[in-house]
């Protein structure tokens, strides 16, 4: 997920300052990867890892990339040009958003946590600390 999302911000700018078409095209096949295979449009967060056949790997979520996305994807669409997959990545980042919050939202403190693990379902740890933010989480 990572290293798309990477590829993400290169070809959205890449796009924006390049009139050659074919970085556009690969923005939109990019674009329409992430929307396709990376977010779990189930839940509004990113599958962070997969197998050589797509299937997920791991049940942690990255607060962080999931919000950091949504507004990449919806800058890639205005890129793109095309309204119906600009409101196709509003959607999802609207999701996204919102699933942050519910979830990765620290109410009491502040700040978002940085991470999820498949085994957490509450904001404390298992040995009865809070989950973890970093410097950039508050």
């Amino acid at each position: 997920m990572n290293n798309h999302v990477h590829l993400l911000e290169a070809y959205t700018t890449l796009a924006l300052v390049c009139e050659d078409p074919r970085p556009r095209a690969r923005l939109r096949a990019l674009l329409e990867l992430m929307l396709d295979r990376i977010l779990d449009a189930q839940s509004g967060h990113l599958i962070l890892f997969f197998d050589e056949h797509w299937r997920p790997m791991s049940g942690v979520i990255s607060y962080g990339h999931d919000i950091e996305t949504s507004w990449l994807i919806c800058e890639a669409a205005g890129v793109v040009g095309d309204p119906a997959l600009t409101s196709r990545a509003q959607a999802a980042a609207v999701k996204m958003a919102d699933a942050v919050l519910a979830d990765g939202y620290d109410a009491e403190l502040g700040g978002v946590y940085t991470e999820r693990t498949a085994e957490d379902t509450s904001r404390r740890t298992r040995n009865g600390g809070r989950r973890p933010k970093l410097w950039w989480d508050t």
